[in-house]
């Protein structure tokens, strides 16, 4: 069973998305702090990490081309 840890997940993205140099951003929609937290201590500078309130505001990153990445807390 693949871990589902968000460190993990951050650490796929960095060796498979990411070429060197290059910032992957990722736009987060959660309520869970914890979640948030855990996703910003293991983002390095690899990683843009966007906090988003609402679905609406998530769509406006993915339309103005800042997003590679979308994590949703089901939570939310």
């Amino acid at each position: 069973m693949r871990s589902t840890r968000p460190d993990d997940f951050l650490n796929t993205v960095r060796t498979t998305a990411a070429r060197p140099g290059q910032i992957i951003d990722v736009v987060v929609l959660t309520s869970d702090a914890g979640l948030l937290e855990a996703l910003r201590s293991s983002a390095g500078s690899e990683h843009a990490l966007w906090d988003v309130p609402s679905a609406d505001e998530a769509v406006d990153y993915l339309v103005g081309g800042r997003c590679q990445v979308v994590i949703v807390g089901l939570g939310s």
